[in-house]
């Protein structure tokens, strides 16, 4: 919703300004076709790659904090629902997470293509655990005819 490159250059400026943050990275913005939520105009997304100094449920309530600050509202009846910004946490180093309302790696990596493109920017020889190394699953997603993204921007 709203300018959605804004939102992410907004969102991606509050986390480098976050005191735990230390050599942030961005992939490139990818335009991608919505999976699953024909109603909605197609995806951007965007990857960062960060030192986070402090534990990962810190990090997650500063993500929500910035979500918050930027517009995010939660509907809890449709979780698909449009929004201004949705701060995802993919990995946490090699740490395997399952606590309320968190789950690392994230759960359905694997599923969600229009990320794996950004990530394998950032780290193109990544591969996670129990799921294999995500340029294969990236290739698998082409060929099944399931992802279909373009870079649409450049974050300095």
């Amino acid at each position: 919703m709203g300018d959605r490159v804004q939102n992410i250059i907004d969102a991606r400026q509050r986390l480098a300004q976050l005191t735990c943050i230390d050599s942030l990275r961005s992939s490139s913005l990818y335009l991608s076709s919505p999976v699953g939520y024909s109603a909605q105009p197609n995806f951007i997304n965007c990857v960062l790659a960060a030192q986070v100094i402090d534990d990962v449920e810190n990090f997650f309530k500063y993500s929500q904090e910035i979500e918050i600050s930027l517009g995010r509202v939660r509907d809890l009846a449709n979780q698909n629902a449009a929004r201004t910004i949705d701060i995802d946490i993919l990995l946490f180093g090699n740490a395997c997470i399952d606590v309320p309302q968190l789950e690392i790696p994230h759960p359905r990596l694997a599923e969600r293509l229009f990320v794996i493109s950004p990530l394998l920017e950032l780290n193109p020889e990544l591969t996670i655990s129990g799921q294999g190394a995500l340029a294969v699953l990236l290739e698998k997603g082409k060929k099944e005819g399931v992802f279909n993204s373009q870079i649409i921007h450049k974050l300095a």
